[in-house]
């Protein structure tokens, strides 16, 4: 395998910053950040901050062709520019950066006095070494538990809200895999695929799908780089109506079971999804903040 020597990080925001920061203090001439030329004015006339630190990293435009990069880092979290999502990851960075701050705070409260970087390595049987077991019993028995604990009442929550019958979710449901992948992961005995093939049949093209609800439409397109699969229920009456709505499965009956799924103002649990967000982008921070950290402190498993 090929030795990193040279890294290139695109997009230095709440999980590119700690990426960067990490590496830059590593060894900072191994680092470049790639910026447009309105970014890199706007970073060399405002530094980054990131947990109280300015941070000043070494900075390429795209036509750079001297730094030879055996690692690229895309660390861009959200995909698409409309003002709803623009929201959303605007919140997200302050979330998140505030997450960490919490998280790092935890971190020192139980640190001894001689122990440097949490990301350090020790000699097995220190001080500093027993820091970071600690470390890692805390996020897996303390705060693992905490983020469940406050998942389930944002959950449970949900129940105040109930389906205004828009039928969104039946005329255009949305996924990842097609109908090939959905059929292979049902055969493995996947639950949810074999769930849904029971219900959705795929549109025969995606102009058909736009027809349905465009602007819905024009919303996932935007938000979502990877290639998407639209389906439909074929139970589903002219009136909006389920026809078999007694027996319908599970995936129908907790939809949407993410407080961060993109949904239509129609729908009845839109108002649940926008009173949650905080509390769910905050849980879903930390989630990424204490793998990175699981990740990366040195403790032999």
């Amino acid at each position: 395998m090929k030795d990193i020597k040279n890294v290139l990080i695109c997009g230095v925001g709440a999980v590119g910053s700690i990426y960067a920061d990490k590496i830059q203090s590593y060894d900072s001439e191994s680092l470049r950040v790639l910026v447009d030329e309105s970014r890199l004015k706007r970073y060399l006339e405002n530094t980054i901050v990131f947990n109280g630190r300015e941070l000043n990293f070494n900075y390429v435009l795209p036509d750079e062709k001297t730094f030879k990069a055996d690692l690229i880092i895309i660390a861009t979290k959200f995909c698409g520019l409309n003002a709803a999502i623009n929201n959303m990851k605007k919140k997200y960075r302050e979330i998140f950066l505030t997450s960490v701050e919490a998280i790092q705070k935890r971190v020192d409260e139980i640190k001894p006095d001689c122990a440097g970087d949490i990301f350090d390595s020790y000699p097995k049987g220190s001080a500093e070494y027993k820091w970071q077991e600690d470390v890692l019993k805390m996020f897996e028995d303390d705060i693992s538990h905490e983020i469940y604990r406050k998942w389930k009442e944002i959950l449970a929550y949900r129940d105040n809200f109930s389906c205004k019958g828009c039928a969104t979710c039946c005329n255009l449901a949305c996924s990842e895999f097609s109908p090939e992948e959905l059929k292979e992961k049902a055969s493995k005995g996947d639950k949810f695929a074999t769930q849904f093939l029971s219900i959705f049949i795929p549109y025969k093209t995606q102009k058909e799908a736009e027809k349905v609800y465009p602007q819905y439409l024009k919303l996932l397109d935007e938000n979502i780089s990877d290639k998407v699969y639209f389906y439909h229920c074929p139970k589903l009456t002219e009136c909006k109506r389920c026809s078999d709505y007694e027996n319908r499965p599970e995936i129908c009956r907790v939809f949407p079971d993410n407080p961060l799924s993109i949904l239509p103002e129609s729908c009845g649990f839109y108002e649940w999804r926008k009173e949650v967000e905080p509390v769910a982008l905050m849980l879903h921070s930390m989630v990424e903040i204490i793998d990175y950290y699981k990740t990366n402190i040195p403790v032999k498993k």
